[in-house]
Order: C-alpha cells, then structure tokens, then sequence
C-alpha cells in the first residue's frame, strides 16, 4: 500500500490476471445481472397480475352498477303497477310492499359497488361505469366564518363559500379585512 506507484500498478496487474480471481468477478457480475432480470421479470409479473386484477373488479363494478340500475327500474315499474291495481281493486296497501324486505338487497347490492369501486379507484384504473354517473365536486376542507355578522364557510385558500348552498360567493382579503366577490 505504501510502496511506488510502479510496484502498486504491478501488484494490481497481477491481482487481476490471476485467473481465479477474475473468473469470480466474472461470476459475481453474472449472478448480480441475472438477480436483476429475475427481479424484473417478477415485478412485470405482479404489475400484470394486479392489472388483471384490477379489470376484473372494474368489470364487476360496471356489472353490478347495470344490474341495480336495471332492477331499480324494473322495481318502480312495477310498484306504481301494483300501486294503480291497488287503487282500482280497493286491496290493503301492505301489498305495495316490496317483496324484498323495503330495499335492503339494494342497499347491499349499492354496498357491494360502492366497494368495488372505491377497490378499483384505489388502483387507479378507469371504470366505464363512472362516466356515466354525473360528476361530483371535490370535498374541501372548510371551517366556519364570520365577517360582519355574515355565516360563511373558509377554506385554506381563503375562499368563501355560502353556508347553505356550498357555493362560492368570493374570496377574503386578509390584508384589508374585506370580501373580493367573484
């Protein structure tokens, strides 16, 4: 280690032309890429795997959402039927019931794709059934405020919005204590 650079490069040279060393750094580099590609090759196949998974719950949500959209037309249909047979005829109410216990099979079925959903939102992968459904505005974090004697609702940005309707009525100057209306 201490020695002339000449001796240190001679030592070195000699390190490296011993064939047994230089065949395990071989090996050592081969078994590092082939770690590398297996390494690969299982994230690819788990990405897929997950994919897959993920259009399946899609689909499921998709074909759970037609299917209670289906039945709840199909419900309605036929309560109003039942509902005019009812009136004709001069019969008890109680058989204008629903037969499924007043809408606890919609509730699970509504449990069901709202969980199918939320499942295939979380993997970020689009579902066909929600662009159908109309588009709702994104959840704020709001806190109540009064400028005088005025109820509004703040966000982190200092905009105003109305209490009652949710809309945005402006923004607050914090500066010069007033309301900027949009």
């Amino acid at each position: 280690m201490f020695d002339t650079a000449e001796t240190q490069q001679r030592f070195i040279g000699e390190y490296l032309e011993n064939k047994g060393i230089a065949k395990e750094m071989r090996a050592h580099v081969a078994d590092t890429k082939k770690a590398a590609k297996e390494a690969d090759k299982e994230a690819v196949k788990i990405a897929k795997a997950a994919e897959k998974e993920a259009v399946k719950i899609a689909k499921a949500a998709e074909k759970a959402a037609t299917k209670a959209a289906t039945k709840g037309t199909t419900t309605k249909t036929n309560t109003k039927t039942k509902t005019k047979t009812n009136t004709n005829t001069n019969t008890n109410t109680k058989k204008t019931t629903n037969k499924k216990g007043g809408g606890g099979a919609h509730d699970d079925e509504a449990d069901l794709v709202t969980s199918l959903v939320t499942m295939a939102i979380s993997n970020n992968q689009p579902i066909a059934a929600a662009a159908s459904a109309p588009e709702e505005e994104p959840e704020l974090d709001v806190r109540p405020f009064n400028h005088n004697g005025v109820h509004y609702l703040i966000d982190e940005n200092n905009n105003l919005y109305d209490s009652n309707t949710h809309e945005m009525v402006g923004s607050f100057d914090v500066v010069n204590s007033d309301i900027i209306r949009v």
